[in-house]
């Protein structure tokens, strides 16, 4: 899922390079509602949020890479995505949070593998969200905690798993 290969479709089936600046526009345009939102995860008050949700688009590599065929800042909306739903897991304990955030993270590494450092602060938002006493908690206890159990949702937790296998690395 790296930069090359969403720009093969958009190549193929245009047959031109002038829409191939849409893969970094529309991220962009997304960023400050995920800003606002998982700043206000954090705690952080609806005004300032409000305030930065404007400004740090605006930050010199995002403002750059927005109209351009730069691949550097594009999965920060997978990342700030990943951490939305891992906060809300916290509020629903749903399974669907669970998978979207895990399925967007493994988009944000399998996009940019630098992204790969930046799993620690999600998995500690995980663990927080799951109830659980740290980040050393196991996989198995996280899906307990998220509902009715893993072995319930088998089938569910096992096409999870295989979206995040084809769409990391």
């Amino acid at each position: 899922c790296g930069m090359e290969w969403m720009s093969a479709p958009l190549l193929l089936f245009t047959r031109t390079d002038r829409v191939l600046f849409l893969l970094n526009f529309v991220p962009y345009v997304l960023l400050p509602g995920l800003c606002f939102t998982v700043w206000r995860q954090f705690g952080v008050s609806r005004r300032v949020s409000w305030w930065w949700m404007w400004l740090a688009p605006t930050m010199y590599g995002f403002l750059l890479q927005a109209g351009s065929m730069g691949n550097d800042t594009f999965p920060v909306v997978y990342l700030l995505a990943a951490m939305s739903f891992a906060f809300r897991l916290g509020e629903t304990h749903n399974f669907s949070d669970l998978a979207y955030s895990t399925v967007a993270m493994s988009l944000a590494i399998g996009a940019k593998p630098t992204a790969l450092p930046l799993c620690l602060p999600w998995v500690l938002i995980l663990a927080r969200a799951g109830g659980l006493g740290g980040a050393a908690a196991s996989v198995g206890t996280l899906f307990e905690s998220v509902g009715r159990g893993w072995q319930k949702n088998f089938w569910r937790v096992l096409a999870v798993a295989v979206v995040v296998l084809l769409v990391s690395f």
